[in-house]
């Protein structure tokens, strides 16, 4: 993961263990809430301008969930919190050049259609996530305009000679 890549971890409520490599990761010191019951994760303001930003504005919570307690890395960005404690439900933290997730439901069970759906689309979002910068231009692309660029500028010199 330190040398690129993006790796993705579920609260798993059985054994903890997603949450344990976690915390080794992140440099240790993090807390874990698990339950069944709770208020949901609310989409922060982090969220604007990224991957998440059309995805639902809360989710629930649903058969398990895990916040991450304590505080987190620097380098992280929590994109959904629980409403009442502000624990970290999803977030990022960049570890060397890579990318690690945090979600904190196990994708297990319980909900409606439309609330699990609506954590695939989240899953979808951190799949997917760019880092919610402007998108570099293809390289072919950016050939073509600088071929292009030389050739004018190599016009502009043969007719004002």
């Amino acid at each position: 993961m330190s040398g690129g890549g993006r790796v993705i971890f579920l609260g798993d409520f059985a054994s903890e263990s997603n949450f344990l490599r976690v915390n080794s990761i992140l440099g240790g010191g993090l807390g874990v809430n698990g339950s069944y019951v709770a208020s949901n994760y609310l989409k922060t303001a982090a969220a604007t301008g990224t991957t998440f930003a059309d995805d639902a504005a809360d989710l629930d919570k649903l058969n398990s969930f895990h916040d991450i307690t304590g505080v987190l890395p620097a380098n992280t960005t929590v994109f959904f919190q629980e409403a009442t404690t502000g624990d970290a439900g999803l977030f990022r933290s960049t570890v060397g050049s890579g990318d690690l997730f945090w979600f904190g439901y196990d994708f297990c069970c319980g909900g409606t259609a439309t609330s699990r759906g609506e954590w695939v689309e989240a899953l979808d979002s951190a799949i997917n996530f760019d880092g919610g910068g402007i998108a570099p231009v293809p390289l072919p692309a950016g050939g073509l305009l600088l071929i292009s660029a030389l050739a004018g500028i190599c016009f502009v010199r043969r007719k004002a000679a």
